[in-house]
């Protein structure tokens, strides 16, 4: 597809199925992946569950499997 109609396409968040409601040019939906979704799954350092971004600091304090002892 010719770039020209590439730089016109919007489209949702892959991962809108989550809860993201960002539509965003096609062309930087790998950077919103990368940098902006809070919706994005990510793994947790210490117990490997695959957590929320938005909710991986709350996940760290309250239920994580490994979390630090006070």
């Amino acid at each position: 597809m010719p770039q020209r109609l590439l730089d016109g396409l919007q489209c949702h968040c892959p991962n809108r199925g989550l809860g993201c409601p960002v539509v965003l040019a096609v062309q930087a939906v790998e950077l919103h992946l990368r940098s902006g979704c809070e919706w994005r799954e990510e793994e947790c350092d210490q117990c490997h569950q695959q957590v929320r971004r938005a909710e991986m600091a709350r996940h760290k304090d309250t239920t994580c499997a490994r979390k630090p002892m006070a």
